[in-house]
């Protein structure tokens, strides 16, 4: 298994599938992201993953 370290790295096509962020929940959607899904025509999701995420630490 291949580790990238960036979002263009994994959609300009350096392997075959990946795993980036669409939207977080402080920022909204990641523009990045967003913006390559939209100039690389021959790209499919293949899955979505929910992440649930905590901003406090005791709840």
């Amino acid at each position: 298994m291949i580790s990238y370290c960036s979002i263009p790295s994994v959609i300009i096509g350096e392997c075959s599938k990946g795993i980036v962020p669409i939207e977080n929940s402080i920022e909204g959607p990641v523009g990045l992201t967003l913006d390559l899904f939209a100039h690389k025509i021959d790209l499919n999701i293949e899955k979505e993953i929910i992440i649930p995420v905590s901003h406090n630490p005791s709840g």
